[in-house]
């Protein structure tokens, strides 16, 4: 019972530091997915570019 118990405290207070990991994580992905997008832009316009060309 006592080393559950420990366990239990050691867990609550990983709790806040998880959180804010999580937080950040979201973020990370956020900025990612916003780079993802120009990335995806410009391969379009190249797209487009190209196939001007070809016309």
């Amino acid at each position: 019972l006592c080393v559950s118990s420990e366990d239990e405290r050691k867990k609550s207070q990983q709790n806040p530091g998880r959180r804010n990991q999580n937080k950040s994580l979201q973020a990370k992905s956020v900025e990612v997915k916003e780079e993802e997008s120009e990335q995806a832009k410009s391969e379009r316009q190249i797209k487009e570019l190209r196939s001007e060309n070809t016309d």
